[in-house]
């Protein structure tokens, strides 16, 4: 129960970090070499058509307008089913 209140008495003395100065800047060439570095190697460069790409698969209302689009030609298909002719069979 002791090392409870001096918990509690050091708690606001911890220091962190400072802000990145590439938070503080418009471009990534105004940052120093060695911040430059903090980037991950493994980034990915976000290309319009990349971008568009993402977008379009996750629309919910893109994947919606291609559903109903399947649904309509179903639709047209089962339309078409009443004038081709019916097969049955029986066995006696």
């Amino acid at each position: 129960m002791s090392a409870s209140p001096l918990v509690l008495l050091f708690q606001g003395c911890y220091n962190y970090p400072a802000i990145p100065d590439a938070v503080n800047q418009n471009t990534y060439t105004a940052l120093q070499k060695e911040q430059q570095k903090l980037i991950p190697e493994d980034c990915r460069i976000l290309t319009l058509e990349l971008a568009e790409q993402i977008s379009i698969a996750n629309n919910p209302d893109y994947l919606s307008a291609g559903h109903a689009v399947n649904a309509a030609w179903y639709r047209f298909y089962t339309s078409l089913s009443s004038y081709f002719p019916t097969i049955t069979a029986g066995y006696t």
